[in-house]
């Protein structure tokens, strides 16, 4: 996603992205902003996930929100 996107859709993504993964409270979300990796190491630990099924979990909801932005 272009970062511009990314920064103007942030709020409505963050609370997508706490719906999806109700684990993941206020301050996770906060160091998420832009960085992939952060989100796939929270779900590893917090959901007890291997990293290819985090990767997987990520991208399927990039993906989502990629089809609606464009």
């Amino acid at each position: 996603m272009l970062l511009n996107d990314v920064k103007s859709k942030w709020e409505q993504i963050r609370h997508e992205m706490q719906a999806k993964w109700q684990r993941l409270d206020n301050a996770n979300l906060d160091q998420v902003f832009n960085q992939e990796d952060v989100l796939i190491d929270m779900l590893e630990k917090e959901y007890g996930l291997s990293r290819a099924l985090a990767k997987e979990e990520v991208r399927i909801f990039e993906n989502s929100w990629r089809n609606r932005m464009f």
